[in-house]
């Protein structure tokens, strides 16, 4: 097992040996949802951000303001 910062809150995670590159994550400290971005060196992408702008994009409000 490998420990990792999260990085939003900046609490150790730790990952799993089976995890790899692109595996999703969840810090057990805060929820945030981060990415394994890259295994050599250790790098984590945290995603809630980009699901939140996701989400304001498509919301069924927008649509029927056409």
């Amino acid at each position: 097992m490998i420990t990792a910062y999260c990085p939003n809150c900046h609490s150790d995670i730790i990952i799993d040996d089976s995890l790899g590159q692109g595996d999703l994550i969840t810090c057990a400290n805060c929820g945030a949802q981060s990415e394994i971005s890259s295994l050599h060196p250790l790098r984590l992408s945290i995603l809630d951000d980009e699901i939140e702008e996701t989400d304001d994009e498509s919301s069924p409000e927008d649509v029927d303001e056409e």
